[in-house]
């Protein structure tokens, strides 16, 4: 999904490795760490300070040690130095027996001025005049220390806690994000090079649906409701949900399914789902047909999306007990509206409002129903249902009115066309009946839709989610459109694999033989498990490629 800030809520704990889950372990991790501080020290103050080490006077006879040379003595020093202070900090067992021979590794010369080190006070002006001889500031040098520590024990906390390096990782891609935001880009999406001029589309919508197929002449009146019978539901029903993950960047599809998941109990997270269904962290979406694969994938799970006409249906399948996954419309700030997933996991008729587990906003939400049915109807009410294997068979049942595609389509089409008429600038109603339109392989239909809908301006971040556009316009040869959207998608944000399949599929109807290839590559580098560019480009082989 869209670039989402993590709340306050976060309160993900660190995970250490398996080798550091213990106490002992942790604690043998902080004595080693502060070893390695203190060794890092003595070592930086002896290169720091290499005059100190040596050039002390002889007091006894008056006459003065020449300073030993610094490539013998200091460095020499410094490391008998660094072994006496590890061999004061760690058991003798852990330190090598060459450690603790260190004497007699000294230098004549350096033996006999530490010797004399202690009279100095009897001849503290041969000391001084020694101590003149360099007179640079000692800030740079203290400086120069601070960020050596810092630079060991960022890197230390950075790969020893995954949770910090999420976090690192965050901050960065957001950085990254924010600036490529900050650069002058249209706020909508580019208006039809060939609009179907409005009175037609508003005739469309007036008509029933007219086919060669009987069954798609069906009037739009007469079209079945995908709302399953059932008894009265409860006016209340709050299911104990105990399974709400705070996202990481642009996971929001990812930790809502793992929520939907976690409720039935299982104990991975999301950033096992994201590893499958976006390889690239800053891949923008995960959409319900890759959150069905995936659960599916898992053997033991089953799942099922669709399009739903209203809230009631929400409100069956939480009474029957099934969380449900709707994507909705998102406008934390104006204009920077988005796409984001909820699970529902409650309902309450007297509050008239949902329950939500929001891996933006927290966990228990309350969202009323006059709040998400504006927001959920941009996506066409588009749900995802997961449940344990042993449960499948029930969910179909519940589901089975809305099973059969075709009317499913004409349902959600049928409510789509009533709001057109009700509000003809309704430009999500518009897209809505082309999403439908496209759903039932009437895509002269579905362009029209469209072209109204992106004549009443559309937000930039619209088909970042939704491809119903370019299925339509490359299904009614409007090949210039496809790659003119494609072109504004990725002029937003680079790694939006959709994008690049449909620009290839357009250039490759144009005859560009190089650029849909090259688009193909692209799509596979940002999501190497999209398998229909995979398999297109396979059927080049392996000497047909650019």
């Amino acid at each position: 999904m869209a670039y989402i800030t993590p709340g306050l809520h976060c309160n993900s704990p660190i995970a250490f490795p398996p080798s550091l889950r213990s106490v002992y372990h942790r604690a043998w991790l902080g004595y080693r760490t502060f070893v390695l501080l203190v060794s890092v020290m003595t070592l930086a103050r002896a290169i720091l300070f290499p005059g100190h080490v040596g050039h002390l006077a002889d007091v006894d006879d008056g006459t003065a040690l020449a300073r030993p040379s610094t490539a013998a003595v200091p460095f020499r020093a410094c490391r008998v130095r660094l072994r006496f202070r590890v061999r004061a900090l760690s058991p003798p067992s852990l330190l090598p027996r060459a450690h603790q021979r260190v004497d007699s590794e000294l230098p004549d010369a350096y033996n006999v001025t530490m010797q004399n080190t202690h009279r100095r006070d009897q001849r503290p002006g041969e000391f001084d005049e020694w101590l003149q001889e360099d007179r640079t500031p000692y800030w740079p040098r203290f400086l120069g220390i601070f960020l050596v520590i810092a630079v060991i024990v960022g890197l230390n906390v950075y790969f020893l806690s995954p949770a910090i390096q999420r976090r690192v990782e965050y901050a960065f891609l957001r950085a990254q994000a924010e600036l490529r935001n900050s650069r002058p880009h249209d706020m909508y999406i580019p208006t039809p090079v060939l609009a179907t001029q409005s009175t037609q589309l508003l005739t469309v919508v007036a008509t029933p649906i007219s086919t060669s197929t009987p069954s798609q002449a069906q009037p739009a009146a007469d079209m079945p409701t995908a709302m399953p019978t059932a008894t009265p539901l409860s006016p209340s029903v709050i299911l104990q949900a105990n399974c709400q993950e705070p996202q990481g960047w642009n996971n929001c599809g990812p930790a809502t399914l793992s929520m939907a998941l976690r409720f039935y109990g299982w104990t991975e997270n999301q950033y096992t789902v994201s590893a499958a269904t976006k390889p690239n962290k800053d891949d923008r979406n995960v959409s319900p047909g890759e959150m069905v694969a995936y659960t599916f994938s898992l053997g033991n799970m089953y799942a099922a999306t669709g399009y739903a006409t209203d809230i009631q249906f929400l409100k069956f399948m939480i009474a029957n007990g099934f969380p449900v996954i709707v994507e909705t419309w998102f406008v934390p700030e104006p204009n920077d509206e988005m796409g984001h997933y909820r699970l529902l996991t409650g309902y309450d008729d007297a509050a008239q409002q949902f329950v939500a587990q929001d891996s933006y906003s927290g966990p228990h939400q309350k969202v009323s129903y006059a709040e998400l049915e504006p927001l959920w109807r941009v996506f066409n009410r588009v749900y995802v249902v997961v449940c344990e294997a042993g449960r499948t068979i029930e969910l179909q049942a519940l589901l089975s009115p809305t099973l059969d595609q075709e009317s499913m389509y004409r349902s959600a089409l049928a409510v789509a066309l009533a709001e057109i008429a009700a509000d003809p600038q309704d430009r999500y109603a518009w897209v809505t009946a082309g999403t439908n339109y496209v759903g039932l392989g009437l895509y002269e239909e579905a362009a029209a839709a469209y072209d109204q809908a992106r004549l009443l301006r559309l937000p930039w971040r619209m088909l970042w989610y939704q491809f119903g556009p370019f299925e339509a316009y490359l299904h009614v040869g409007r090949y210039q459109d496809v790659i003119n959207l494609a072109d504004a998608n990725l002029k937003t944000t680079p790694n939006l694999e959709e994008s690049y399949y449909y620009r290839a599929l357009a250039r490759q109807a144009l005859g560009d033989q190089a650029g849909w290839q090259g688009d193909l590559r692209q799509a596979l580098r940002y999501n190497p498990n999209l398998e229909i560019a995979s398999r297109l480009l396979g059927e080049l082989g392996p000497d047909r490629g650019p």
